[in-house]
C-alpha cells in the first residue's frame, strides 16, 4: 500500500507557464515553497532574488524535477506536482490537473503529540485544500472535482469487481463519482444530490464553502471502511467497499 495520500485538483484547461507562474506565486505568499530533497544544489548557483521569483520554480516544475514541496504547517508538507498524466497514474484521472502528495505519517497524531494538536494541525491541511481551491476558482481556473485517496482507495478503484469506478463521465454528468477520503464536490453536484444531503452527512467535516461547493472529510484520520459505508449509504452512492 502507498506510504501517501493523493488529492487530485481536476481542471478544464491545461496549464500555462503564466497560470503556473499565478499559482506558484500564491503558494510562495501563503506557505513554504521549496525545491525537492536533493535539489538543494539549483538554490546555489542563484542568487537570493532569482530563488524567491515564482518562474524559479516554474522553470523546475516544466524543465526540471516535476515537483515542488509545500509545507502547510504544523510539520505537514505536500509534494506538488502538475499534469500528471492518467497513464502513470491510475489514480488521476484524464484531465489537467494538480496532485498534492501528502505523506501517511502526516494525517494521524504522534507518538508524543497531544489529540487535540493533531487535529487542529490535520484541520489545517483541510484548510489548505480549501484556500487552494478558492485560489483557483478567483483565478478563474475553477477545478472540476477535487478527490482525495487514500493508499486503500487506490487499491479498491483500481480492481474490477470494486463497485464505484472514479471516471470522468460520471462527473460530467454531474453525478456524485464515489466517497472518498477527501473531496470538494463543486455546485452542479451539489444540486444533483440535494445540498441538505450532503450537508447531513455523517463524516468528520463537511463545509459549505462560499461558491455553494461542499468540502467533505470522511473522519478526522483518513482510513476506515465503516464510516465510508455509512456516508456512502446516506448519500445514496455505491460503496468502494462493496463487492
Amino acid at each position: 500500500m502507498s506510504d501517501t495520500n493523493k488529492v487530485f485538483f481536476c481542471l478544464d484547461e491545461a496549464w500555462t507557464e503564466g497560470s503556473l507562474e499565478e499559482l506558484v506565486a500564491f503558494l510562495g505568499r501563503e506557505y513554504a515553497v521549496t525545491l525537492p530533497p536533493g535539489f538543494e544544489f539549483v538554490e546555489t548557483v542563484r542568487s537570493a532574488s532569482e530563488t524567491t521569483q515564482p518562474s524559479h520554480y516554474v522553470d523546475e516544475l516544466i524543465d526540471g524535477f516535476g515537483s515542488l514541496s509545500v509545507e502547510v504547517g504544523g510539520g505537514i508538507d505536500c509534494a506538488f506536482q502538475h499534469d500528471v498524466p492518467s497513464g502513470e497514474d491510475t489514480a488521476a484521472l484524464d484531465y489537467p490537473n494538480i496532485l498534492l502528495s501528502v505523506p501517511r505519517s502526516h494525517l494521524r497524531a504522534g507518538l508524543d503529540e497531544d489529540e487535540s494538536a493533531a487535529s487542529d494541525r490535520i484541520d489545517g491541511l483541510y484548510d489548505f485544500f480549501a484556500g487552494l481551491y478558492a485560489f483557483l476558482r478567483d483565478a478563474g481556473r475553477k477545478p472540476r472535482y477535487v478527490y482525495g485517496l487514500t493508499g486503500e482507495d487506490e487499491r479498491r478503484i483500481a480492481t474490477p469487481e470494486c463497485a464505484v469506478t472514479l471516471n470522468r463521465d460520471r462527473i460530467e454528468n454531474d453525478e456524485l463519482p464515489g466517497v472518498y477520503w477527501f473531496q470538494i464536490v463543486p455546485p452542479a453536484i451539489v444540486v444533483s444530490v440535494g445540498e441538505e444531503t450532503l450537508l447531513s452527512a455523517p463524516a468528520y467535516r463537511v463545509e459549505r464553502l462560499s461558491d455553494g461547493s461542499v468540502l467533505l472529510v470522511l473522519r478526522e484520520y483518513p482510513g476506515g471502511e465503516a464510516s465510508e459505508r455509512e456516508v456512502a449509504s446516506h448519500l445514496g452512492v455505491p460503496s468502494a467497499t462493496e463487492k
